[in-house]
């Protein structure tokens, strides 16, 4: 297993899942952290089918246990942390908890269009359909991320 690489910024993550272009590849984003954790929201890490890992999560307990999941699908809301058990097993300091994304790497036009927008600087969001797994890029909202039962959005 391949440790996590340091944090990057999220271009290099995306340039990452544009570089691998590995059809079995995930992403994951951080959507909402509480108490103390090692990563704020809108941090995320894209992992190869191979375990390479670009960016971080947490730090590398939680990328590890992601590793164990990247054959699980859609998209899917994964909670860690919470119980004082779980926060060992996680290493997540103080009552940690995270929310992430897990999610397949979106498709290549989308990523080519998402980092266009990240170098030219402009505001943009990314929404996830949490049923049927669609992406698209949307206009920026005022929240980092807007999380209902069907999507999430996450802005740039």
């Amino acid at each position: 297993m391949n440790a996590p690489a340091p944090v990057s910024s999220p271009e290099a993550v995306w340039q990452a899942l544009l570089d691998w272009n590995d059809p079995h590849a995930r992403l994951a984003t951080v959507l909402a952290s509480y108490g103390s954790s090692p990563r704020p929201p809108g941090s995320m890490a894209a992992i190869r089918s191979d375990g390479a890992v670009v960016g971080s999560v947490s730090g590398g307990c939680i990328e590890a246990d992601l590793m164990q999941r990247l054959d699980a699908g859609g998209p899917m809301l994964l909670h860690y942390g919470g119980t004082p058990e779980e926060n060992r097993r996680w290493q997540l300091p103080c009552g940690g908890r995270l929310t992430l994304l897990w999610e397949p790497a979106p498709p290549r036009p989308l990523v080519v269009d998402l980092l266009a927008a990240l170098r030219a600087r402009e505001p943009i969001a990314r929404e996830v359909d949490l049923g049927n797994g669609s992406a698209r890029l949307v206009p920026p909202r005022d929240e980092d991320v807007w999380l209902t039962d069907a999507a999430v959005t996450i802005t740039y």
